[in-house]
């Protein structure tokens, strides 16, 4: 085996041992958030926090979909002066989608 071979044997052995650490795709939390008069919340922030932390926005219709692995998360929806607070469970499952509401008392 020549010197390049064994290159290229090293490289593809590392990068198999680094895939084989990433863990899988993480589950799917959907989630609506609408208002006191079940209006939803268009373009409103969304601060999630716990074993992965990010900040999205809600879409036209007051929706935000993540991938996000297991744990527990805060969920922090922001409009203005106003701030509402959740706690989510995520499941220890890749194909698993959990479906909330979050309605807000504003």
């Amino acid at each position: 085996m020549g010197p390049y071979q064994k290159s290229r044997l090293a490289f593809v052995l590392l990068l198999s041992l680094l895939f084989d650490a990433v863990p899988g795709e993480a589950a799917t939390l959907e989630a609506t958030v609408i208002g006191t008069v079940q209006n939803a919340k268009r373009f409103v922030r969304v601060e999630i926090s716990g074993p992965q932390s990010m900040t999205v926005f809600t879409n036209n219709d007051g929706k935000f979909s993540v991938n996000l692995p297991p744990g527990q998360y805060k969920i922090a929806i922001i409009e203005m002066n106003h701030r509402g607070q959740f706690i989510v469970d995520m499941p220890n499952d890749d194909k698993a989608v959990k479906q909330l509401t979050f309605k807000l008392a504003w």
